[in-house]
């Protein structure tokens, strides 16, 4: 699918948009697996289980769960070297950009909405968080997988923040504090 948007960082959240017009125009309503172009297939990832995956999940992916993401995780990869460091509210989990699954319901939501109210996906540079923030509003709860779980190779670290150092941080006079750590997930089978 080509879609007009540029080819930058900060173009993801458009070009996610635009992709999935296109996809829903075409195909009608289908499950969307998004997968950055810089992660790799390993030896674990059959299309049968994401198949599966998608069945059963509205939304699904590795999460981000902590307030203290790494808020300059786009410094370096844009062209407008001008953008700052991200300065929107934790509101909840998302599921990391890198490869996260839209079951039709999801996809639908998001096109309808996106159709009717273009400005509400607007003024955000994190098309994960974007799609993460919107699918929470509408009532469509992530699905919390491992990198494992999806059979994918990518470097969903953040670069510039520990989290569970900054978890422990928080509260004052509590060093052994112990860190969020997301639910449970159940593996995928082949």
């Amino acid at each position: 699918v080509a879609v007009a948007a540029a080819d930058t960082y900060e173009a993801l959240p458009a070009k996610l948009l635009r992709g999935g017009d296109a996809i829903v125009r075409r195909y009608g309503s289908v499950p969307i697996f998004k997968l950055d172009d810089d992660c790799s297939l390993d030896s674990g990832f059959t299309p049968a289980a994401v198949a599966r995956l998608a069945t059963g999940a509205d939304y699904a992916g590795v999460p981000v769960v902590y307030a203290t993401h790494d808020r300059c995780w786009h410094i370096g990869k844009t062209a407008d070297a001008t953008l700052r460091p991200y300065g929107k509210r934790f509101h909840g989990q998302w599921a990391r950009g890198g490869a996260y699954l839209l079951g039709r319901r999801a996809v639908d939501a998001i096109h309808r909405e996106w159709a009717l109210f273009p400005d509400e996906f607007g003024a955000e540079h994190y098309e994960d968080k974007m799609v993460g923030d919107f699918l929470r509003r509408a009532g469509i709860a992530l699905t919390p997988l491992r990198t494992e779980d999806l059979g994918i190779a990518v470097d969903m670290r953040d670069r510039l923040v520990d989290d569970r150092a900054a978890a422990s941080a928080s509260t004052p006079g509590s060093a052994a504090t112990p860190a969020l750590t997301p639910p449970s997930t159940p593996a995928l089978t082949p």
